[in-house]
């Protein structure tokens, strides 16, 4: 088509003309919405970084490295990102290697804090958790209507 036409034939007008072909403007334009929505949630860092990069490919402006390191550390779940963003790491690359560094550290915290039964994020029982002035959780033991009757019946013979 594009011999037909005596354009030339260069990489960027093919690719062009390829998109428009068999990628039509709506199937980008959806594209590039999931990446502006997209969040790290279940996904491993290494996912996330995938489906990140591949999403970027469909956004339609022009991408700064500073701009692609907000926008990849806006998706992180809260825990990562609290860590990762007071570094203002701003090339991609060395953010990921990060967050995936980051990532592998909690889960080693999580399987050491597992290993040796702490359950709480402190590694203390709930009991321990509770404040002093907390009411205990089972229920009070004491004596009970009938026993206190039993125990006054002696009171019925004499008289006051």
């Amino acid at each position: 088509m594009m011999e037909t036409k005596v354009e030339p034939i260069t990489w960027g007008s093919f690719r062009e003309r390829l998109l428009e072909k068999y990628f039509p403007d709506s199937a980008r334009f959806a594209k590039e919405a999931e990446f502006l929505r997209l969040e790290q949630g279940g996904m491993s860092v290494n996912a996330y970084a995938a489906r990140f990069e591949y999403l970027a490919r469909f956004y339609t402006q022009a991408i700064s490295e500073d701009w692609k390191c907000r926008k990849f550390e806006e998706g992180l779940r809260h825990g990562l990102k609290k860590v990762v963003a007071p570094l203002c790491i701003r090339e991609f690359p060395a953010l990921i290697e990060k967050v995936k560094m980051i990532e592998n550290l909690k889960k080693d915290d999580s399987i050491v804090m597992r290993s040796h039964g702490g359950g709480s994020p402190s590694g203390r029982t709930k009991a321990q958790l509770q404040k002093p002035y907390d009411r205990p959780s089972h229920p009070r033991v004491g004596p009970t209507i009938q026993n206190q009757q039993q125990q006054f019946s002696i009171f019925k013979h004499y008289k006051f």
